[in-house]
């Protein structure tokens, strides 16, 4: 397999939403080494903000890692309303449940991929690159 820290996502534009601060951090420092531009978010609320202010500024997001229970708006909730809004990009899930009923909620609020906490960073940039299309896709688990 390949070692993902080693793709070069210089040309992605990623929005996490994750309200756990220690979380945030260990994520952006994972997708630092891609070379990936992160925005980082603390609820679903200011998620769907800087949706908008992104598109409105023609920088458009090619991904977004969504923290599934966040404060003022949760993530099952910004997913959902990122699909009203016609946006047909990834959204991959990170929750800490692993149950079939928590996976089937995600895909039914609008994610198109799952990954559990606590994840290490060949999980979390495998499931980017396989929703981005850079490898050939991997069967959640």
């Amino acid at each position: 397999m390949e070692h993902h820290s080693e793709f070069d996502l210089s040309d992605r534009h990623i929005l996490l939403a994750e309200d756990g601060d220690c979380n945030r951090r260990l994520i952006e420092h994972m997708l630092g080494k891609t070379e990936a531009t992160v925005v980082s978010v603390e609820n679903g609320q200011l998620a769907i903000d800087a949706f908008a202010q992104a598109a409105r500024e023609s920088n458009p997001f090619d991904l977004v890692l969504m923290d599934m229970e966040m404060p003022v708006l949760d993530g099952y909730a910004a997913a959902a309303i990122l699909r009203e809004r016609g946006w047909d990009g990834p959204v991959i899930a990170l929750t800490a449940r692993d149950n079939s009923d928590d996976r089937t909620k995600c895909l039914e609020a609008g994610c198109s991929d799952y990954v559990r906490k606590p994840f290490d960073s060949e999980s979390l940039i495998g499931a980017i690159c396989r929703n981005l299309g850079l490898f050939d896709a991997v069967p959640m688990r």
